[in-house]
C-alpha cells in the first residue's frame, strides 16, 4: 500500500510539472484548453496535499535538520509569494498575466521552459544533497 502511495504521488507530480508550461502557454492552447488544463491542474494540485498531509501535520513537529529547513522555508516562501504576487488575481482573471513571447515558436517555448525547469530541480537536488551531507537526513 505504501509504495502504490509513492508511486501515485510520483506520478501526480509529474503531471503537475507537465501541465505547469502548457498553463503558462495560453496564447498556444487556446482559452478552452487552458482552462481545462487549470481544472486539471487544481484537483491535481489538491491530491497533491492530501496525499502530503502527512508533511503539514509533522511540519512543526522534530528536529529541524538544514536540509528540513530548507524545504520549510521553500513552502513559506511560496506561500509568501503567493499572496505577495497576488497571484488570485490572475487565476480569477482580474488581471492579465501572459509569460509567453510571441516570437518565439511553440517548440522553442516548451524546450526553454522545460530547460529552467530542470535547472531549478537540479539546483534543489544539489542544494539538498549538500544540506544533508552537512547537518544529517
Amino acid at each position: 500500500m505504501k509504495q502504490s502511495k509513492q508511486i501515485l504521488k510520483r506520478i501526480i507530480d509529474l503531471a503537475m510539472i507537465v501541465l505547469l508550461p502548457l498553463l503558462m502557454a495560453e496564447i498556444l492552447t487556446g482559452q478552452e484548453i487552458h482552462e481545462w488544463l487549470g481544472t486539471g491542474m487544481l484537483a491535481l494540485f489538491l491530491a497533491h496535499h492530501f496525499l502530503n498531509l502527512g508533511w503539514w501535520k509533522s511540519f512543526l513537529k522534530g528536529k529541524y535538520t538544514p536540509s528540513r529547513l530548507a524545504a520549510a522555508a521553500l513552502a513559506v516562501y511560496g506561500i509568501y509569494a503567493f499572496i505577495v504576487q497576488h497571484m488570485t488575481d490572475y487565476l480569477f482573471l482580474q488581471t492579465h498575466f501572459v509569460m509567453f513571447d510571441e516570437t518565439k515558436t511553440a517548440a522553442v517555448y516548451f524546450a526553454e521552459t522545460a530547460a529552467m525547469m530542470s535547472l531549478f530541480a537540479a539546483a534543489a537536488y544539489y542544494i539538498n544533497k549538500l544540506l544533508c551531507r552537512k547537518g544529517g537526513k
